[in-house]
């Protein structure tokens, strides 16, 4: 029944009413965003702590200025501290996979040395950027990082479908309410 393209809840901004502004931009679905980003977050969390990882969740950073991580995950068996950052970001023709990584290289990296005078000089810091598409798609990246931990990658396909029926509901809640 809308007869603009514009975005119907961006009156001002004056958006193209796209799916992927709906689940990408729209700031009337902010808080659906950042709960869905959530989930995902505390599921990598908490099946990190169930293969004995110390995990520490949205720690400041310092590098190239104050920055904030989701995930640090110590692992008790080796030297090896993970800065996990899981990213929802709407499909495109274009690798955002490779791009997500290195955006995420290239923000904490800087703090890498921050993270060793903190936890440990002896330990080997990585970065994980990990992108989850918000059709229900899964990255590289993530399978990646589930095989370097030792995850269990059968829980993936439960977190794409999580991901697209929340995907699914911020539509219909930018159309009917």
């Amino acid at each position: 029944s809308n007869e603009s393209k514009y975005c119907r809840r961006c009156p001002s901004s004056r958006e193209i009413e796209t799916p992927s502004h709906v689940l990408g931009a729209c700031q009337f679905h902010n808080f659906r965003r950042v709960a869905r980003h959530h989930k995902v977050k505390h599921r990598i969390a908490d099946m990190l702590r169930a293969k004995g990882f110390t995990c520490y969740d949205e720690v400041s950073l310092v590098g190239d200025g104050q920055r904030r991580i989701d995930i640090i995950a110590i692992d008790p068996n080796s030297n090896n501290i993970f800065l996990v950052d899981p990213t929802i970001r709407f499909e495109t023709n274009e690798d955002i996979d490779s791009q997500v990584k290195e955006e995420k290289k290239s923000i904490y990296e800087p703090c890498i040395e921050h993270v060793k005078r903190r936890y440990g000089e002896e330990k080997e810091v990585t970065v994980a950027g990990l992108w989850f598409g918000a059709r229900g798609t899964i990255g590289t990246s993530v399978i990646e990082f589930f095989d370097l931990t030792s995850l269990d990658k059968s829980v993936l396909q439960t977190i794409a479908q999580e991901v697209l029926i929340d995907s699914i509901k911020m539509i219909h809640y930018h159309i009917y309410s």
